[in-house]
């Protein structure tokens, strides 16, 4: 649910990233091969069938240290309020 929020969060704001792969220390833990083929469509899915009006990332992969790390990036939105 805390992805869900964050991007109702930042579509009604001035947008933000979430980045997966990152622990709460700050340290890159990284994802797996497995996990970065299976997490942005599940991301992005779950993020457009929830939130209302309909919210679309952008969700790539990043190499920091030698470590896959998935970002997803939501704009800030023109069609306020979105909600759950």
């Amino acid at each position: 649910y805390t992805t869900l929020f964050r991007s109702i969060s930042f579509s009604n704001g001035a947008g933000g990233k979430l980045i997966i792969g990152v622990n709460d220390n700050g340290e890159v833990t990284g994802v797996s091969d497995d996990e970065v083929m299976e997490i942005p469509d599940k991301v992005s899915n779950i993020i457009y069938d929830s939130c209302y009006p309909a919210i679309i990332p952008e969700i790539y992969v990043e190499n920091i240290n030698g470590k896959n790390v998935i970002i997803v990036e939501i704009y800030p939105g023109n069609l306020r309020p979105y909600y759950l």
